[in-house]
């Protein structure tokens, strides 16, 4: 008998198609629910026995604070990666003919930054120009 392997493919298994369908759905009934809250008056609220809301500040503070909280979490992580990125000169940097083979990048892709050859390190630290 011969064993399957399990290969990672982009379409979802069922639970995670499950989960992300619930999910889309449950943003849209948040998000429909924020808008009545924001546009129809409290009193009409309180009309049909919905009586606590929050402040309409609220309403008005929430979108800027998430735009704010996007960015500045892109920033930090872009900062994060720069913290733990090796230096340049960094023997990790340096990779042999054990190496992992990136046959799958396109032809003037960047090298990722582990595997950099010795030569062409070689030849960016010590070129005279």
């Amino acid at each position: 008998m011969i064993a399957m392997t399990s290969r990672s493919t982009p379409s979802p298994v069922p639970d995670r198609a499950t989960y992300g369908f619930v999910s889309y759905l449950l943003c849209y009934i948040l998000f429909g629910i924020f808008l009545i809250w924001t546009y129809i008056p409290r009193t009409y609220l309180e009309g049909i026995g919905l009586t606590y809301w929050p402040s309409k500040f609220t309403a008005v503070s929430i979108p800027p604070f998430l735009c704010v909280l996007f960015l500045v979490y892109n920033i930090l992580y872009e900062g994060l990666i720069f913290i733990n990125t090796a230096p340049f000169q960094s023997l990790d940097t340096i990779s042999d003919s054990e190496k992992e083979k990136f046959d799958y990048l396109p032809r003037d892709a960047i090298n990722p930054i582990e595997d950099i050859s010795i030569i062409n390190v070689n030849m960016t630290l010590y070129r005279s120009y």
